[in-house]
């Protein structure tokens, strides 16, 4: 729900984004004018000797923290922070916030978080119930700036585990991120630092939780109404959501749909649906091939073609292509409104990453518009009573899209069966 971005601290640039906020750096260029700081011992924390500093922010409601800073007295690098938000803080829903951190000794070269904690209390309104999450990162064996040698190392998505293997069997999420001959047992043996016991005891209940029919179910339809899937075999069924509409136009309209996963193909993703409206007797229509040519640079062909009605009002709109919610709800309602068309699309697109960032699509379009509202134009210049009147539309074009996002990153998870 909050994502792994939330597990990366870094206190030195002045400004640090944490849910949307720019918090204000207690090493930062102007900490004086947000914090009074307080020197209260000078200690060895492992080879550094430090000076531990106490932070308080200087007026309540900004966005600061208290706490504890260590400060290495040769470098005055940051060796440690331990820091907590304040509770007159304006950020939605969170009623705690703490941060740990511990980082490399500044003689081995520029700091790296050796431990990083994060302790996040959400609590939607008062009387209602919350939940404490806690992110703990552990890193070891640094090796600094030796570039990886093995053919394809750096064409690897970013992995990351989210449940620990159950005693007796490997949970789904990790068993694909075990090495080849790994059983139970492998993470104790193997993980640099050992789980407390509330730690444990939250994965002994969270497996046996996992198991009871009823959490089972519930964690389905939860799955099905969020992503608007139902998976059967290699293939999805949906979204679910568009499965039935009505409007003042259709009437009634059933949709089938379906999508293949990655268990199907690792290159290749198909998606196609029927649709038909008991008012207009229409059939739709629809197909959509996309091809994985490159994945380093993330290079991906796409063919689609289209037969179906939809209203002028909403053609090209960002909403509605990755929206199930939005598309659903476009066909409700009072659909002539939007001005009807039946619409033949067909489309060739490319997109390619070419830097860290940046995205370029080169889509070729091709459109053919029945106006199914009252609509009409003149064929020639001539707008004479007798000149003759056109109705159909077609549209060929080429679209060039460019997307520049620097500061996104992906975090892929990859489950036993290859998604």
């Amino acid at each position: 729900m909050l994502g792994s971005n939330f597990q990366s601290f870094d206190f030195y640039p002045n400004w640090q984004n944490i849910l949307g906020k720019d918090f204000i750096s207690p090493i930062s260029a102007g900490g004086r004018l947000t914090y009074n700081y307080e020197l209260q011992d000078s200690l060895m924390i492992g080879k550094d000797y430090c000076y531990k500093i106490a932070i308080v922010p200087k007026r309540p409601h900004d966005l600061a923290f208290t706490g504890t800073i260590w400060i290495t007295t040769d470098k005055y690098a940051l060796k440690r922070i331990d820091v907590i938000t304040s509770d007159k803080a304006n950020i939605n829903f969170i009623s705690d916030l703490r941060i740990f951190q511990e980082m490399t000794s500044p003689s081995d070269g520029p700091g790296l978080p050796i431990r990083t904690r994060l302790v996040l209390g959400v609590r939607p309104y008062e009387k209602q119930a919350a939940m404490r999450i806690r992110f703990t990162t552990v890193n070891s064996d640094f090796v600094r700036n030796q570039s990886h040698t093995e053919s394809g190392f750096y064409d690897q998505p970013i992995v990351s585990s989210i449940l620990e293997p159950g005693k007796g069997q490997t949970s789904d999420l990790v068993s694909g991120l075990l090495p080849t001959g790994a059983s139970e047992g492998y993470f104790d043996k193997n993980r640099p630092d050992t789980l407390s016991l509330s730690e444990r005891q939250t994965f002994a209940v969270l497996d046996s939780a996992r198991e009871l029919p009823s959490v089972r179910s519930t964690l389905d339809w939860i799955d099905l109404f969020i992503n608007g899937y139902k998976k059967l075999g290699k293939v999805e069924l949906g979204p679910i959501i568009n499965t039935y509409s009505h409007n003042d136009f259709e009437g009634n309209r059933f949709r089938l749909g379906f999508r293949t996963t990655p268990a199907f193909s690792r290159s290749w993703v198909h998606q196609a649906y029927l649709a038909y409206g008991t008012r207009d007797g229409r059939g739709k229509y629809g197909l959509r091939t996309s091809y994985i040519a490159e994945r380093r640079h993330w290079t991906v062909l796409t063919g689609e073609f289209r037969h179906d009605v939809e209203q002028v009002a909403l053609l090209d709109n960002d909403f509605l292509p990755d929206n199930n919610l939005f598309l659903a709800a476009s066909r409700w309602g009072r659909f002539t409104e939007g001005r009807v068309i039946l619409r033949d699309l067909v489309s060739l697109s490319i997109q390619r990453d070419l830097f860290h960032g940046f995205t370029e699509t080169v889509t070729l379009r091709y459109q053919g518009i029945v106006p199914l509202h009252p609509f009409s134009y003149y064929d020639t210049p001539d707008h004479g009573a007798n000149a003759p009147l056109g109705r159909d539309l077609s549209l060929s074009e080429v679209v060039l899209e460019s997307r520049y996002a620097p500061t996104k990153t992906w975090s892929r998870v990859r489950t036993a069966d290859g998604q």
